[in-house]
């Protein structure tokens, strides 16, 4: 080979490679969006000394909203930090 044949062996430029890692980066997003463990759904919450002088350990919470269906004590939730099973019925 020579050297002016050497720039025809090259396929792929640099903005076309820029274009395929963004269109495989939206294709992530869009795919990973409507799964909603994307999503963070709990919160940590601090260790406190109750009025009668017994301490509760550090622990997570269901982030606040409108409805009590994602609560970890509510049917059919199970709390992801200790395995057990949610007892109250949901009341909205």
């Amino acid at each position: 080979m020579n050297e002016s044949n050497l720039g025809a062996i090259q396929t792929t430029s640099a903005p076309s490679q820029v274009m395929h890692v963004v269109r495989l980066m939206a294709l992530l997003l869009l795919f990973a969006a409507p799964f909603p463990e994307a999503v963070a759904k709990d919160h940590p919450v601090r260790g406190h000394v109750r009025k009668d002088g017994t301490y509760v350990g550090p622990t997570r919470a269901t982030n606040p909203n409108r409805t009590q269906r994602d609560n970890y004590s509510a049917i059919p939730n199970t709390n992801p930090a200790n395995g057990k099973r949610g007892k109250r019925t949901p009341l909205r």
